[in-house]
């Protein structure tokens, strides 16, 4: 079956953020392309894959212990310049 990719006939409703929407709207306008195209593209992608073009995984427990303590503000370093980073990285 090979419908025409053309004929756009179907509507999909949605609920998001508005900020994100928003930031995303920004993004795709300098890629040239609506959310309308983003969606179309994403469907494309989804149909081609058989599934998501993207790996969802849940974060493992010790990335999410480091999330949750990042966003605390537990274990985070911070460095005024980003030599001082590399020193701490080690390269």
């Amino acid at each position: 079956m090979n419908p025409n990719i053309q004929n756009k006939d179907a509507f999909v409703k949605a609920r998001v953020n508005s900020f994100l929407k928003q930031d995303v709207e920004e993004i795709l306008n300098d890629l040239g392309l609506n959310i309308s195209d983003a969606i179309n593209l994403m469907f494309f992608q989804i149909k081609l894959c058989e599934g998501l073009p993207f790996d969802i995984k849940r974060p493992n427990a010790l990335t999410q212990k480091t999330l949750e303590e990042s966003q605390k503000g537990k274990n985070v370093k911070r460095f005024k310049k980003t030599k001082d980073l590399y020193d701490d990285l080690g390269i």
